[in-house]
C-alpha cells in the first residue's frame, strides 16, 4: 500500500464525510518540441533532454496519484493546464524558482502558488460527481 493510500484511508476512517482533494504536480518544463536548449531566466542552461525527462516523470507521478485518489474516493485535481506557458523555458513569465539560488529549486514561486490556487478553488465544496 502506498503512503498516499494509507493517508487517504486514515482520513476516511477519522472523517467519513471529508471531501479530500489530491493535487497533482504541474508540468514545470516547457515542451521540448517548442524550442531547443534554453537558458532559464536566472541564466541557467536547461538541456532539451532534461526537459523531456522531467515532463515524462511528472506524467507518471500524476497518473499514479490520480489512480490512488480515485480508488480511495478522493478528487484529483490536475494543475498542469493552469501552468501552460509559465514553465521553465516557457513563453510567458516563469512560475517556478530556478535551478539554483536561495529559493527551493523547481518549486512554484508566488505566481505559481496563485496558479495552484486557481486550479484548486473550483473544486472546493463542489459535488464529487461533477468531475
Amino acid at each position: 500500500m502506498s503512503d498516499l493510500q494509507a493517508i487517504l484511508q486514515e482520513i476516511k476512517m477519522k472523517s467519513s464525510n471529508a471531501q479530500v482533494i489530491v493535487v497533482g504536480y504541474p508540468v514545470i518544463m516547457e515542451p521540448t518540441d517548442r524550442a531547443k536548449d534554453c537558458v532559464q531566466s536566472a541564466g541557467q542552461f536547461v538541456p532539451t533532454g532534461m526537459r523531456g525527462d522531467v515532463r515524462d516523470a511528472t506524467a507518471r507521478i500524476n497518473k499514479e496519484l490520480r489512480a490512488v485518489a480515485e480508488r480511495e474516493g478522493a478528487r484529483f485535481v490536475e494543475p498542469a493546464p493552469n501552468f501552460e506557458g509559465h514553465q521553465i523555458c516557457g513563453e510567458g513569465s516563469e512560475w517556478f524558482n530556478g535551478l539554483h539560488g536561495d529559493e527551493a529549486p523547481f518549486h512554484p514561486n508566488k505566481a505559481g502558488q496563485r496558479g495552484y490556487a486557481s486550479a484548486i478553488l473550483p473544486h472546493l465544496n463542489a459535488p464529487l460527481d461533477d468531475d
